[in-house]
């Protein structure tokens, strides 16, 4: 039958008397692939029955060839066995569990029952990993008949039916059930690299990568690094001192900036000043404007004729942004009135105090209407 597909048009969920395409799992998300024509684009399973979900009818009791994405099945297998493999460091090398993992798009994680790993605990775990990946270490898949008393241990998954009971070994490291897809041997995995954890309550996630992805993320980080030597002009020894050097840099531009806006804001605010009428709107912008710039200016004109109203923004007002917007008036009655019609007109969220109305405005193109408000 159809059901709702993702992109907006229907799939198809389809039964076959047999699959090549592994269903949601274990920590493994599915295959995708072609059953005849058809694409595939999600696998689950119900107990013992695999559900496919194409995005075309197929005709009942008609033989179709299967195909499964092969890159997206072998970088599976690869995860799923380097999983293994580091699972089985941790325990045997710390002591420490694996509580869960997750296989990303880019990188996967094992979650331990620790919040805090030493660097040379972590180098031991990865150098241990990578000595067995030289060594070619063979992975078997071995299977149970039902029977056995196995079934009735923790380790067999819920929902594993009648099913047979299924082992995923690394001869002479670990053995466990298993339902994922794995390599032959550990040399495919070719290298595994541990890149962070992020600690979690008394927990931590550590996020790896193995197979063909250690080369990714190499070619990535390289690439990236060449790109940062030429835009920064220097070389890829110098490149954390060079980022230091323009932060700096920068640092100091703002300190400068914000004097100048300072002593610049009573001088706008005076200037404004000069042509007052008794209770006129006085409308300022400024793009590189600050707080302090936009309370001095106010201050300024609100002090020469107390019956004004002040409104302030800063912001790119060219591409219509997000800004800031201060109102001040000495009659709160008008304050408060001219806060809620912002608040009604241009969205913009924020509190009163002592005569001043600050918050911000999603985008500054609504200024032209309230602008336009009696105010």
């Amino acid at each position: 039958g159809a059901v709702g597909g993702t992109d907006g048009g229907p799939w198809w969920v389809v039964q076959t008397s047999d699959t090549v395409l592994f269903p949601e799992g274990g920590g493994q998300p599915f295959d995708t692939g072609f059953i005849g024509d058809a694409y595939c684009g999600n696998v689950q399973r119900k107990g013992m029955e695999v559900f496919h979900l194409v995005d075309k009818a197929l005709e009942i009791d008609k033989e179709v060839e299967i195909t499964v994405d092969w890159s997206r099945r072998w970088d599976q297998m690869q995860q799923h066995t380097g999983q293994h493999l580091i699972t089985a460091m941790f325990e045997q090398l710390l002591n420490l569990d694996t509580q869960c993992w997750g296989l990303g798009k880019d990188t996967s994680y094992i979650q331990l029952p620790t919040a805090k790993i030493p660097q040379d605990k972590l180098d031991l775990v990865e150098d241990k990993c990578n000595q067995l990946i030289r060594d070619a270490v063979q992975v078997t898949v071995t299977e149970e008949a039902p029977e056995s008393p196995q079934r009735e241990s923790k380790s067999v998954p819920e929902g594993a039916g009648s099913g047979v009971i299924r082992y995923v070994g690394i001869d002479g490291v670990d053995t466990c059930t298993c339902c994922g897809t794995h390599v032959k041997h550990l040399a495919h995995l070719q290298a595994v690299k541990l890149l962070h954890y992020e600690p979690k309550g008394d927990t931590c996630r550590l996020f790896f990568v193995t197979g063909d992805r250690v080369g990714n993320l190499l070619k990535g980080c390289y690439e990236r690094e060449r790109g940062l030597v030429k835009l920064l002009g220097t070389n890829a020894d110098d490149l954390e001192n060079a980022v230091t050097r323009i932060q700096k840099s920068a640092a100091a531009s703002k300190k400068a900036h914000a004097a100048a806006l300072k002593a610049l804001g009573p001088l706008v605010g005076m200037e404004l000043s000069e042509s007052l009428k008794e209770g006129q709107v006085v409308f300022h912008h400024r793009d590189d404007a600050d707080m302090p710039y936009m309370m001095a200016v106010a201050e300024k004109v609100v002090a020469k004729d107390p019956t004004v109203l002040v409104v302030i923004t800063q912001g790119d007002k060219r591409t219509g942004g997000e800004g800031q917007m201060l109102i001040s008036c000495k009659n709160e009655e008008r304050l408060k009135t001219a806060a809620d019609k912002a608040t009604e007109t241009v969205n913009a969220k924020g509190g009163a105090a002592k005569g001043v109305w600050r918050g911000k405005v999603p985008s500054l193109k609504l200024m032209k209407d309230f602008e336009k408000m009696e105010l």
